[in-house]
């Protein structure tokens, strides 16, 4: 179901919920977790770098793990609203 607007806090929320369930490496959370607070600070989210940095932990780590629908709508909610 798409969404009607995606506030900052939330996709916040998502993303940090989907980096602990994804990210294994702890000092790779840690930064992902760092640039979410960032992103909760500023007051936006800034979708094509968490993207970008998503891809390259994947391809440094082979850690290519499927995404759910819920998180591949999640990823398409934060696109539209945030990229």
């Amino acid at each position: 179901m798409k969404r009607n607007n995606y506030p900052c806090s939330e996709a916040v929320d998502d993303l940090e919920s989907f980096f602990r369930k994804h990210i294994s490496i702890d000092s790779d959370l840690k930064r992902f977790l760092n640039i979410l607070e960032d992103f909760r600070k500023e007051g936006r989210v800034s979708y094509r770098f968490i993207q970008s940095e998503l891809m390259e932990y994947r391809k440094i780590n082979s850690d290519y793990f499927s995404f759910s629908d819920d998180e591949r709508q999640m990823f398409d909610d934060l696109s539209y609203f945030w990229g």
